[in-house]
């Protein structure tokens, strides 16, 4: 897909969530520092020798486990993700998410909750964002970068 065509979606649904009422908050999510082979400029002797695509998976798992959660709750979520490697090549993530305001300490609570690897949280930011455009500006400068996104709709 096309820049163009895919800003255009992104206006498209932020403009839907806005007339649904759904709010927009954007999460960031990164593995523990052991999957990391890198630590501070240096080899990091924790690193379990996974590969990009291996650790990615991992985040994938975790994600299913929130959605299932979200879904048992009758939560429904709509938004994007973006798949973004670290200086190391350790994917994190980007997640433009609208939800109801009233479920969004839900959706927060859940996501840290859920977003474990092998036992340990993985590393969480939440901002609330006042506008989607924010957010979708975001995603655009990331795209300008050429980051690999994947849109995901209702769960």
């Amino acid at each position: 897909m096309m820049g163009q065509e895919m800003r255009e979606r992104f206006w498209c649904m932020a403009h839907a969530a806005q007339a649904q009422g759904l709010v927009p908050v954007m999460f960031t999510i990164s593995l523990p520092s052991r999957f990391h082979p890198m630590r501070g400029g240096l080899p990091n002797e924790c690193y379990g020798g996974e590969t990009p695509s291996e650790r990615n998976q991992l985040l994938l798992k975790a994600w299913a486990g929130v959605r299932a959660a979200l879904a048992r709750r009758a939560v429904r979520i709509r938004g994007i993700r973006m798949v973004e490697p670290n200086c190391d090549a350790t994917p994190h993530w980007h997640v433009l998410m609208f939800a109801r305001a009233e479920h969004l300490p839900l959706v927060e609570y859940l996501m840290r909750e859920y977003m474990r690897v092998k036992g340990e949280a993985c590393l969480f930011g939440a901002q609330r964002l006042g506008w989607a455009w924010d957010g979708i500006e975001y995603v655009r400068a990331h795209l300008a970068k050429g980051a690999e996104i994947e849109g995901w709709g209702l769960v």
